[in-house]
Formats: structure tokens, sequence, C-alpha cells
């Protein structure tokens, strides 16, 4: 079992991953060589937050132990405190446990307390820096009973004679509010500096700086007097070298490793696409142990909680990362969902339509900067690796935003998953994919009742998200090749699934997102694979489950569009559309036997498309021209069947082309169009009003 992150500081050089131990080694060779019983030296450990600046003060603890065994380290923490009192009794408490509770050792412990009570008052009565330091000191060392000098050159003639080694090791003083990292200064600098006694400071140098500056120790401090006063008490400044890279690749190859990933998961981390960020940008990002750690133990957490069948490994890792390293971009993802996912809004419109890149791109410009500028640009190279359509217009093609999504359905720039990323999970209202992929695996062997559930329930946003997902898997069988997939059977069952499904569904205002558009799509993409292996009866057969002859013929016009289509494909659609052709035939004559009382819901116009596009076409303008002749059947009823309403401009139009091609008749095309005195948008005619209207452009 992977042991748990903590952040916790290690304990020893047997537990360094970081490659540290030996530069840890080579300064507390420096410690102990520079000593001196006489003097007191400060060093100062520098190194940035999270750096593992806590972990390399114990291994300069343990490598000074095996260089000389009678050290003594002891840990001052001054930010544990509260007051200046407190640091000041935390201060020499520990320099008292540094020293020996021997017998010897006593009159050293009385001469150390002696000292503490006749400095205390000089603490907060003494400026940190500048020339009126020494005549202070002086000033209100004449007050005392006894000077603080004489009992300073006591207590350091007992340690020289003691002959102590002392370290006192301060970690984090750039915790520190301002005020207090005056006292700790004030503490080091004129009440600590005792013969035998070195200092061991621990600080992120920037964040120090920032602190000296704010304190205003001077009326003028700036960041460059702060560092040239830290001058004054940092004899030695050690600045711990950064996290090789080599370092952080095989830490975050090791974390990666341990995840419980599924080869799916596997073969996302591995695509090019997601290793080129991951080299840079989240490599330069991951410069320190912590933020190693941090990220890691996120990620695990991730994986330890999510289905991995219901995510994209890669959009896991990434968004994990966004919210941990650019958290102000991560919050603003919900509010650019639209923009994000391809929907589309009101602020892109115009963006998309224009040919100016700049224009073009200026959405996109304006989410990046939801992240500060020295950032932006690692953000940015992050955003664009989940989603594609943040591609800059002018960088070059790169596929179109679809043809990525279809490479991997379950991204979070499909739509339908987007919500999913925000909280790692699937969200209430959403369909695992698990489910999904087991009703299309039931509807494969016969069994379309889960399927038709998830389809045709009374939660219509749940069925619509269904059916999208559906068109989503089977789109990216086509471009690849594919005649099946794991989540994505094809099979006779599936057209008859399909067919079925596409009868049942109710017809939609909003056509471009209605489910009969997707369930059409859906139903000739699986004709289309079956073809190459499939009998055409059998095919009609399955195509057949759609009674709605309107709906059927949709699917077969799908397949007519296609501009590429193989050789099997081709032959089973053209000899479909020719037995549909033949029945459209049969429903039309009917119409026109009943005269002005047949179905006006039957769509006729598109009915004589398909018999004119067929191998029926010849065949039934004869049947039409015969009956004509005889005097079974008159031209106006013909004509009749050849208005339509022409959304676009608002009037009823005779497709003359199909008149003229049925009855070798034509009229005028100036005659052609007739506006409507009805006030409503789309006025129904019957079909004795359109006879009527028509009988007089035949005269």
């Amino acid at each position: 079992m992977t042991a748990v992150w903590n952040d916790d500081a290690i304990t020893s050089a047997h537990e360094d991953k970081f490659g540290r131990a030996g530069w840890a080694a080579k300064q507390a060779k420096l410690i102990g060589g520079n000593h001196s019983v006489g003097s007191s030296l400060v060093y100062g450990l520098e190194g940035p937050w999270g750096s593992g600046k806590s972990s390399v003060l114990s291994m300069v603890e343990d490598a000074l132990g095996e260089i000389d065994d009678s050290w003594h380290v002891v840990y001052f923490t001054p930010w544990a405190t509260t007051t200046h009192e407190e640091l000041f009794s935390e201060f020499f408490a520990a320099l008292t446990s540094a020293v020996p509770a021997e017998e010897g050792y006593k009159p050293l412990l009385v001469k150390l307390g002696a000292y503490g009570k006749v400095a205390i008052p000089l603490l907060g009565a003494v400026p940190v820096m500048g020339s009126a330091l020494a005549d202070s000191v002086d000033r209100l060392s004449a007050k005392m009973a006894k000077p603080w000098k004489m009992v300073f050159s006591e207590l350091a003639q007992s340690l020289k004679d003691a002959g102590l080694k002392i370290l006192v090791v301060v970690d984090d003083i750039d915790r520190l509010s301002p005020d207090e990292l005056l006292t700790l200064l004030k503490v080091i600098r004129l009440i600590g500096r005792l013969p035998g006694i070195d200092y061991l400071l621990a600080y992120d140098e920037k964040t120090l700086a920032e602190s000296l500056t704010a304190a205003r120790l001077t009326n003028a401090i700036s960041t460059t007097h702060a560092r040239q006063f830290m001058e004054k008490i940092v004899q030695y400044p050690l600045q711990l070298p950064p996290l090789l890279e080599s370092v952080a690749i095989r830490l975050l190859i090791d974390g990666l490793n341990e995840l419980p990933l599924s080869d799916r998961s596997v073969a996302a981390l591995s695509a090019e696409g997601f290793q080129g960020v991951l080299a840079d940008v989240m490599l330069s990002r991951l410069s320190t142990p912590r933020a190693m750690g941090r990220f890691l133990a996120q990620l695990k957490h991730t994986f330890d909680v999510v289905d991995q069948d219901e995510f994209d490994a890669s959009d896991l890792v990434l968004v994990a990362f966004m919210r941990l390293h650019f958290p102000d971009m991560h919050r603003a993802l919900p509010n650019w969902r639209a923009e994000l996912t391809g929907q589309g809004t009101v602020r892109t419109h115009k963006a998309a339509i224009s040919k100016d890149p700049e224009e073009k791109d200026a959405w996109k410009h304006e989410f990046f900067e939801t992240v500060e500028a020295l950032d932006r640009d690692d953000a940015a190279r992050l955003a664009r690796a989940i989603f594609s359509r943040l591609t800059l217009s002018a960088g070059g093609d790169i596929g179109s935003a679809e043809d990525i999504v279809d490479e991997a359905p379950n991204r979070m720039e499909n739509q339908t998953y987007f919500d999913r990323y925000i909280v790692f999970e699937v969200p209430d209202g959403d369909v695992p994919d698990g489910v999904l992929t087991a009703a299309l695996n039931g509807a494969s062997g016969g069994d379309i009742e889960p399927l038709r559930e998830l389809v045709m329930g009374d939660d219509n946003d749940k069925s619509m998200l269904v059916i999208t997902r559906i068109d989503k898997r089977y789109s990216q069988l086509v471009p690849r090749g594919q005649t099946t997939a794991a989540d994505a059977p094809v099979s006779v069952n599936i057209l008859k699934a399909a067919a079925t499904l596409l009868d049942g569904v109710p017809d939609s205002d909003q056509e471009i997102l209605s489910g009969r558009r997707f369930l059409s799509k859906w139903a000739a993409t699986v004709l289309r694979l079956l073809a190459e292996t499939a009998e055409v009866g059998t095919l009609q057969q399955a195509l057949d489950s759609c009674g709605n002859y309107v709906k059927r013929i949709e699917v077969l016009w799908k397949l007519k569009n296609e501009r590429i289509l193989t050789e099997a494909a081709t032959t089973a659609r053209d000899r479909l559309f020719d037995l549909e052709g033949e029945r459209a035939a049969q429903v039309v004559l009917d119409h026109l036997a009943s005269g002005d009382d047949a179905d006006l819901k039957v769509s006729t116009t598109m009915l004589l498309t398909v018999i004119l596009e067929s191998a029926s076409s010849d065949k039934f303008s004869k049947e039409v021209q015969e009956r004509i002749a005889a005097g079974t059947l008159d031209l106006p009823t013909v004509a009749s069947r050849c208005v339509q309403f022409d959304w676009s401009r608002e009037q009823y139009v005779l497709d003359n082309g199909k008149l003229q091609q049925l009855t070798e008749v034509y009229v005028d095309p100036a005659s052609e169009y007739v506006g409507t005195s009805d006030d409503s948008p789309a006025p129904v005619w019957t079909i004795r009003q359109r006879r009527e209207w028509v009988e007089q452009l035949l005269r």
C-alpha cells in the first residue's frame, strides 16, 4: 500500500528521495569546520516554500553528528509564540536545553539564567539596527544593578571554558509577522551572539525581504536595504539547490505508475499531446518536493474515487493540475462552459463568423486573462491541451475541434461530460458510460428495453444526453474504419434498436437539436457499417422496425449525402432507396386516388422526391400520365401534390420541376409563387385550396 503523503519533513538521510543528502553533508562539514569556541556564526539556508528546507535541516543535523558527536543541536520555533516575552523565553529555553544536565554544568546554567533576566529589558527597548544600537545598550546597561556587558562577559567566559558546540536551528522564520521577525533578529544579533553558539536559519529569501520591507526599519526601507540588512545578520548564506529535472521526472513517473490505472488510462497518458504538456508545463512547476508530493497525492485521491471508465485520464490529470496551480482559471471554467465546449453564445457569435484572427480569438484571450500575466503562457498551454477550441486562429491548422473531441468522446470539451471534470464524479442527472455500454450491448443481444428506458424516459434532458453520447460513440467508428467497438457494438439487432427508437421518438420544434436527428444519423451509421457484411434484405427488415416511412427515408437520405462510401455501402444504400421508392409510389398513387379527401399529413412532396430519385421514377411518371389520359386522374390533383410551403419566402410555391418530370407539363416560373393573406407565419392550406390555386395557373 502506498504511504499517505503528509508533507512532513524527513528525519534522516536514509529517507532522502530528492538527492539532497550529499549537499546537506557538505553544509554540515562547513559548519563543523568553521566552529570556534570564541565566536558565533550565523548560516542562512535559503530556499522557496516547499523546497524541502526542513528535511535538509534534519540531514544537516545527522551529518553533523556523524562528523563530531559532541555537537548539541537545538531547535528554536519563534513562530509558535504569541508575544515578544514568549519568544524570548522560548529562545532561552532552547539554549538551556543544549547545556548538559550534569553537575559540572550547573554554574553555566545559573549564569545563563542570570543573563536572561538582564537581557530581557534590552530586547524591547533597543532598535534593531542603526548607530543608536550601541548607545541604547550602554544607556540601559548603566541603569542596571549589574551591567549587561559584565553579565555577558561572565557567561561568554563560562561557555568558552565549557567548550560546548551548540547549533541553534531556527526554521521558517519567513512565517513571522514583520514585528515578530524584528524581535527574532534582535535576539540573534544582540542577545544570542554568545561564543560557541552558531545559528542555522531557514527561510525563503524573497518572502523575508518583503517582510523586512513591510517592517519599515527606516523611513526609506527598500528590498535592497532589507537584503543588505540580512547581510549583517547572516555570514554564510546557503542556497538550497533546485530539484534536478531528472529527479522530478523520476518522481513524477513513479507517482503515475503507482496510480491504479486501467489500460485505457495508460493509453491516454501515453498520448503525444499529454506528454508534451507534461514536459513543457508540469515539470517546471513541480520543482519542489512539496509541489510534487501535493500533486501526486491529489492524483492518487482522484483516481481512487473516480470510475476511470467514465473519464479521460489525461484530462483528469490536467484538470487536477490546473486546480492546484492555476486556481483562478479553474474557478472560471463553469462561466466559459459554452465557449469551451463549442455550444456557442452571443459573446462568441460575432467572433465565430469573423475573418479577422484577432477578433475571432478575442474571447480566448479574455479567458486566458483569468490568470496573472506571469503564469499566463503556461496556463494557456495547459488549457489548450484540454480544450482544442482555445487554439488560436493564427496558430496553425490542428484539425477541427469536433475531430479532436471524437478521438476521445468522454473528454471535458465534450459538453455532455464537462460537468464531471468540475466535480470529479458523475453528477446527478448524468448517465454513467458503463450503464450506456451495458444497454447497448444488451440491445445488440436482442434486449432493447434498458436502452429504450434511457432514450425514451420521462427526463427529456437525460434522454437527449444519452442520444448525443450514442452519436459520439458511433461517429468515431467511421473515420477510424472500425465496424464495431466494445462500447459501440454494431449488429443487425442494433440497427433494429435504432430504427425502433427512431420510430418512437417525438418530433421537436428545434429540429437541429432533436433526438430524431441524432437517432436517424445513428441508424444511418450502423446501416453503413453493416453493409459490408449483411444482405440487403436483412438490412431492409431491420430498418422496417421504424414504421414511419418519412423517418426511414431520412436515414437513407443521410447516406445519399455522404461523399465517401465504400462500394458495399453505396450498393446497399441504392437498393434500399429503390425499395423505398417502390413503396412511396404506391402510397402516392393511393393518395392521388383519394383526391381532396386525402390525408394532408402525408408528405407527398418528399415522397415524390424519393420516387423521382429512385429506379421507380420512369414507371411512376408513366403510370400518372396514363391515368390522366384515361380520365381517372386530373392534372390539377397531381399538381396540388407538388405545392408546398417555402419557409424562407413565407409563401406557398409550386415545385415546377417535379410537376414537369411527372406530367411533362410546364408552368411559367413567374407564376410559380403566391403570397398568403393569412397573418400566421405558416398558414395551412388544405389540399382543395392547393388544387384550386394551382388550377388557375394551369389555365
